[in-house]
């Protein structure tokens, strides 16, 4: 793994598929964390070294690739940038974090896709 000390976590989309992510978990109790949605080009590989400064400073990260990007199941389509139940299931529920300390950090395409999936939206 390019993120050293983060889990290999799978995202369920709402039409079946299973995407691949890194999850760096943040402190505990009562952690903050930021998911971060990559650009067009690349993959959650290139985002490791600013994701790990990232997490350095304290918040739990979540990185994720979308449909048809680095060995994901699917094709790439404006549909299939929206919102998963995995990301926000993911952090708000297996790794405890309260909706209100849950960030959303975008690169590029990826400023669309959080905009889809405001802190209060229910992913």
């Amino acid at each position: 793994m390019v993120l050293p000390g983060a889990r290999e976590v799978q995202l369920s989309t709402t039409d079946g598929l299973r995407l691949g992510a890194w999850y760096l978990p943040g402190p505990e109790p009562d952690p903050v964390a930021v998911l971060v949605a990559n650009g067009n080009g690349g993959h959650r590989g290139l985002r490791a070294p600013p994701a790990a400064a990232l997490h350095e400073a304290g918040p739990g990260v979540l990185l994720f690739d979308y449909r048809g990007y680095a060995g994901n199941p699917g094709r790439p389509s404006g549909q299939g940038l929206a919102p998963t139940s995995g990301r926000r299931s993911l952090l708000v529920g297996d790794a405890a974090v309260h909706p209100g300390r849950l960030l959303h950090l975008g690169e590029s395409l990826g400023a669309a896709v959080v905009e889809l999936a405001p802190p209060t939206a229910a992913d």
